[in-house]
């Protein structure tokens, strides 16, 4: 921040010299940045008070007199270990009630099994291994009439829907 108090003075006839406060606050403005990010090149501080419009301060940010500073990031590191250790805090053995299926909420569980009999049925039609049947297994698997997809192949065989 050298010579940020050079006030507006007339220096012979028709120069103009401005404070180094408003072509910073110009150069924030084009750059899009704060104020704070704005650095001045300490060599061309002369150069830079004599900048009276906003082509001035364009002209002299693409000289380099005029430059942002990086952002000053904070490290993330810790923040993330720390925000783990807490996810992982309370879910190992000896805080779980109830077995596997207890644990996994009923829907999900519903989802997960439908959608698994659906694809293989799926792929079945595709391999060209399913004779007949596709929308009546479809609808069955709808409504809940295979516990698994061993059961479903079970079905499909006795009911020669399967070819061999």
């Amino acid at each position: 921040m050298i010579n940020d108090i050079v006030v507006l003075t007339f220096v012979g006839y028709g120069s103009v010299f401005m404070s180094l406060k408003t072509v910073r606050r110009m150069a924030a403005q084009i750059l899009g940045v704060g104020e704070k990010r704005v650095i001045f090149d300490p060599l061309q501080s002369g150069e830079i008070s004599k900048a009276v419009t906003k082509d001035d301060v364009r002209k002299l940010i693409a000289a380099h007199a005029i430059t942002v500073a990086k952002v000053k990031g904070v490290p993330r590191t810790r923040g993330r270990l720390r925000a783990e250790r807490k996810r992982l805090r309370g879910v190992g053995e000896g805080k779980k009630h109830g077995t596997a299926k207890r644990r996994t909420e009923q829907k999900k569980r519903w989802m997960s099994r439908v959608r698994s009999q659906r694809m293989l049925l799926r792929r079945l039609r595709e391999q060209g291994k399913l004779t007949k049947g596709y929308r009546k297994m479809y609808l069955k698997i709808k409504g809940g009439a295979f516990s698994d997809k061993s059961h479903m192949l079970t079905y499909l065989s006795e009911m020669g829907y399967l070819k061999k």
